[in-house]
């Protein structure tokens, strides 16, 4: 029986088309309509050719009605997660070598004076995985884990992993840490670091051993190598940036405050504005898929454990001209993330405590 994830569809009108249909009939991954959401990472888990989805919740002991975190496969059981694991973000990649993906996961620690372990689900390749994160060095104890990037960070072929951790409150040293890849998926922590400890949001695509985040209300992008670090500041004349997103050849960087978002484009020395575009408001995150940004905004009044309905409308823009299309949602609960999901985007409205739907929005050919 096909079961669909997706509550509503929006119907674009402009310089492309939305699908305004049921997703995942094909493939039935079983997730829920409505759930709390935290992350969520994309792969071809099963190996099946169909893209799948780990969803993680931010389940503790106080949030159980909504059931475990998992790995939702089209053609495997969903494999579920220790339950109550304070669990945040987590990155998908074939950290082994062996030719299907695995999954990195970050725990908090207990807000911040307990110590954790954070996660490696090895892939064993018949729908099942193992935690071997200590075996392979990437527990981070101390960590107040929140977000993690994927990528070949130091250009020797095999996937590294970045984790953002935000501070501790009883002060032993919670900060962003690189983890390096020896090629056997054993893991050395890199001493290249970035600035400011805490950095809870990551919005990057590594693109020639770049690292684009956000920290505080600044725009930073790292690029790493022989244990160097390379830092360009770009210009802020937004004054309070927020979220940014990079294209995947590192060309173009989109990045918003509150309201208004801005396009950058790397000229061969530095990046420099291009464009801005003011969407609406309440922006929440900016995500990059292809030559397409989608806008996240969240809706006025969102309060945990509640459905409030949108009263701001996401937006997406091309790239290299900011031609706009807005959606006409009917979307309830509270903007999440907007994770890049085959041609478009997995929309979580979850925000770690209150329940949301689950949306797709893909993009016509």
């Amino acid at each position: 029986m096909n079961r669909p994830i997706v509550s509503a569809l929006s119907v674009v009108v402009g310089f492309l088309s939305v699908v305004a249909a049921v997703a995942f009939a094909a493939d039935d991954l079983g997730l829920p309509d409505l759930t709390r959401t935290y992350d969520a990472a994309v792969a071809d888990f099963d190996g099946d050719g169909i893209t799948d989805v780990a969803l993680i919740r931010h389940q503790n002991r106080k949030l159980t009605s909504d059931g475990p975190d998992g790995i939702f496969m089209s053609s495997a059981p969903t494999f579920w997660f220790p339950q109550f694991q304070d669990r945040h973000g987590c990155g998908a990649g074939d950290f082994d070598g062996d030719g299907d993906p695995d999954l990195y996961c970050t725990k908090g620690a207990g807000k911040g004076s307990k110590s954790k372990a954070n996660e490696l689900w090895i892939n064993q390749g018949d729908g099942t995985f193992n935690d071997e994160a200590a075996s392979r060095g990437v527990v981070d104890p101390h960590g107040r884990g929140r977000f993690v990037e994927v990528g070949d960070f130091d250009g020797d072929a095999n996937l590294d992993i970045y984790v953002t951790n935000k501070p501790r409150t009883d002060g032993e040293v919670s900060r962003n840490t690189l983890f390096l890849n020896d090629g056997t998926a054993t893991f050395m922590r890199s001493p290249w670091k970035t600035e400011g400890a805490g950095c809870p949001n990551l919005f990057t695509t590594p693109s020639e051993h770049r690292l684009l985040m956000t920290c505080g209300d600044e725009l930073h992008l790292y690029e790493i190598g022989d244990n160097d670090r390379i830092e360009e500041w770009i210009p802020d004349p937004l004054g309070s940036i927020k979220t940014a997103s990079v294209t995947t050849n590192g060309v173009w960087i989109v990045a918003a405050n509150d309201d208004i978002v801005v396009g950058y484009k790397w000229n061969g020395n530095a990046y420099v504005e291009m464009w801005r575009h003011d969407p609406a408001h309440n922006v929440k995150e900016v995500s990059v898929n292809g030559n397409r940004a989608y806008v996240l905004t969240v809706g006025e009044g969102c309060t945990n454990l509640r459905l409030p309905p949108k009263s701001s409308r996401d937006v997406i823009l091309g790239v290299e001209t900011a031609d706009a299309s807005v959606l006409n949602q009917n979307f309830h609960g509270c903007a999440d993330h907007a994770i890049p999901f085959r041609s478009g985007w997995l929309i979580l409205n979850g925000d770690g405590k209150t329940r949301g739907p689950l949306e797709l929005i893909e993009i016509s050919p």
